[in-house]
């Protein structure tokens, strides 16, 4: 799994009441002990506290501490949560209680131990959610009868990698578009006005793919019916009628995605459940063990207009892997990164640089080397007082070699991995070097080769 990091977010932390300013709700989601959010005194249960992502966002586990503050350990079983449920909402305002959707339910009413062991649990995928939260229900409460509630650590977990469709230079095809504003790649954008909208009273089935480069495996999907400006002023008038009932995921590795003998089903929703004010978005987890170049939506049914018009909308397509194991995480990190799922434009793009330094460095090197060799002799004895020139060559040398020592530690801080881990101890060891009234001299020179050779 993969935690969510709450630091990198623009999201916002709300809870129903606060205590004081230091435990507001953002104080929840951080990862030190005395950070904690605590409830109102004398506020009535429940209590409610979460997070607002500012856009659709897939987690599938939580967990959570009672209070791990100093000053609140004895109260640690009293204040933490004993029955709550954790929800999610794709309500603009999430305080609405009314768009809740219950995720998860723990009504065992047990008690934090002393040794503050987290509750954790997996969401039922009921779709993708803006915000998600956990209101609690009840806790143990203090001697003298008071109830407050107070949680810390809050964590969010995914088990998926969201494609970068831009990032993988494919094409978006479908059976029939409506007007060249609703062409099928919209479908597969971030931004709320664009969809795929096929053509007007068309014969179902109608059906919207995307065809990557290379083939890769995608273990899960979203997808949403119509989220356009007509929605905002209409409500459901045209996200019902317009969104797919009955439909199939498929994968084919056909030259041409519309070839649909070609097609291999990996899920069949036949379930007929419309799209409404609960469920905005659609997904699933498909078992698929095999690479297929071309996904896609095949629409069986849809529930139609009153006029009997059938059109068929679809919105925020996406599509998602499986995160790498533990060796792929730490081959990141030593600075490798695999290149098999992204396009040639991409790989050029990026190989490139490595392969002309590669060549380049090498190069440099032997025809300096030999213009060196050939060098007057006379050139490297002493010629009494120095000139202007050699004066000047003198504090350009002297110069260059503090510009070389910045550069490398520039080189060690600005993309953190194991490669960069070279670059960042050479800068420490040698400034620590100078700053002991240390000159550098040649054994800088011949580091900074080093470098030169490693890094081609």
């Amino acid at each position: 799994c993969t935690e969510v990091n709450f630091n990198s977010l623009n999201g916002t932390a709300v809870a129903t009441s606060t205590w004081k300013e230091g435990n507001i709700a953002m104080k929840a989601f951080e990862n030190e002990d005395e950070n904690v959010w605590q409830s109102e005194r004398g506020a009535l249960l429940p209590q409610s506290v979460w997070y607002d992502f500012r856009r659709p966002t897939i987690i599938e586990k939580f967990s959570f501490k009672s209070r791990t503050d100093a000053v609140g350990k004895y109260n640690l079983i009293a204040d933490g949560p004993s029955n709550f449920t954790v929800f999610g909402s794709n309500d603009s305002d999430c305080s609405n209680e009314l768009s809740w959707v219950q995720l998860y339910e723990d009504f065992s009413g047990n008690k934090f131990s002393i040794k503050n062991d987290e509750k954790r649990g997996d969401l039922e995928m009921n779709g993708t959610f803006r915000c998600y939260g956990i209101k609690v229900l009840d806790v143990p409460g203090r001697k003298n009868g008071d109830k407050y509630v107070t949680i810390s650590r809050i964590r969010f977990f995914n088990e998926t990698d969201e494609i970068n469709f831009k990032m993988k230079n494919g094409t978006a095809g479908a059976t029939s578009v409506w007007t060249e504003e609703n062409i099928a790649k919209k479908a597969f954008t971030k931004r709320p006005p664009n969809i795929w909208h096929s053509e007007k009273d068309i014969e179902l089935p109608q059906s919207i793919w995307y065809q990557f480069p290379k083939p890769l495996k995608i273990v899960k999907y979203s997808f949403m019916s119509r989220k356009d400006s007509k929605m905002e002023k209409d409500s459901l008038k045209n996200v019902i009628p317009d969104g797919p009932t009955k439909y199939e995921f498929f994968g084919s590795n056909a030259h041409d995605c519309s070839n649909e003998s070609e097609w291999i089903t990996l899920y069949n929703d036949t379930s007929g459940l419309p799209f409404n004010s609960t469920i905005h978005t659609k997904i699933e987890e498909i078992d698929n063990d095999q690479n297929y170049q071309c996904y896609g939506l095949r629409i069986n049914d849809v529930p139609g207009k009153r006029n009997s018009d059938n059109y068929v909308s679809v919105s925020r397509i996406r599509y998602y892997t499986a995160k790498g194991g533990y060796l792929e995480e730490l081959f990141r990190h030593l600075g490798f990164a695999r290149l098999d799922a992204i396009s040639e434009t991409d790989g050029t793009r990026w190989l490139l640089p490595e392969c002309l330094l590669f060549v380049l460095g090498p190069t440099c090197y032997l025809v300096i080397l030999k213009l060196v060799s050939h060098a007057n002799p006379d050139v490297h004895l002493p010629n009494g007082q120095a000139s202007h020139n050699q004066i000047g060559l003198k504090i350009l040398n002297t110069v260059g070699t503090y510009l070389a020592l910045a550069l490398i530690g520039l080189a060690g801080v600005m993309v953190p991995s194991f490669t960069s881990s070279i670059y960042f101890g050479v800068f420490m060891v040698f400034a620590t070097y100078w700053s002991l009234n240390n000159t550098l001299g040649r054994r800088f020179g011949f580091v900074c080769r080093v470098l030169m050779v490693q890094s081609g």
